[in-house]
């Protein structure tokens, strides 16, 4: 009798930390993309722009959506793909977290081009304050292309956590966009991450 006891006991908690594991990972699946009726991401965009004071170019690819909830613009830089570096070796020079926040300002300054969506844009009265969804920590991975040649690209850790940016811009005397301010908000933190990542942001 004791014996099955104890089975049963086991049995109670191994099904517990079973749901428990699986209840987080769909908490931590949906933080980073809070979803509205109506809201859908838009097709993939990417850009290549040359990153500042190097002789890498860098490949953008994200998404945008106007949040009716939020009654603002969002922007998802793709998981997978959102980020590459030509060639491999300039991932030993420059810093993840540096590399994504540039890649937001660069986005948010094309506002005009894409999405191109007056609802998005400040005006001289009004600031505009975006939302930009990302992991919390990431590791670069290097790949050879036959046609592409060598990139490095960032890819989630498994303890990925979320960060989300808020971005505010604003409009200057001659109407051209200026940025405000970028601060980051911790959804859910990337605990112990494993070697070679690094945490795009943290709880103070």
């Amino acid at each position: 009798m004791k014996i099955m006891n104890l089975f049963s006991k086991i049995l109670i908690l191994l099904a517990v930390l079973l749901i428990s594991a699986n209840y987080t990972y769909a908490i931590d699946e949906n933080l980073c993309d809070h979803t509205c009726p109506g809201s859908e991401w838009s097709t993939p965009i990417f850009e290549d722009v040359l990153y500042p004071g190097s002789s890498c170019t860098l490949r953008i690819t994200y998404s945008w959506r106007w949040n009716e909830c939020l009654g603002q613009c969002e922007f998802l830089i793709k998981e997978d793909e959102g980020i590459k570096l030509f060639p491999s070796t300039c991932s030993t020079t420059v810093n993840p977290k540096e590399v994504l926040e540039y890649a937001m300002e660069f986005i948010t300054m094309r506002m005009f081009v894409y999405p191109s969506d007056p609802r998005c844009y400040p005006t001289e009265e009004h600031h505009q304050t975006y939302n930009y969804y990302l992991k919390g920590c990431y590791h670069w991975v290097g790949y050879l292309d036959p046609i592409l040649g060598s990139y490095a690209k960032l890819e989630p850790c498994e303890s990925v956590g979320c960060c989300i940016y808020i971005v505010v811009v604003g409009l200057d005397e001659n109407e051209n966009l200026i940025l405000i301010n970028m601060s980051s908000n911790v959804n859910s933190v990337c605990t112990d991450p494993d070697p070679g990542c690094f945490t795009i942001c943290e709880e103070e």
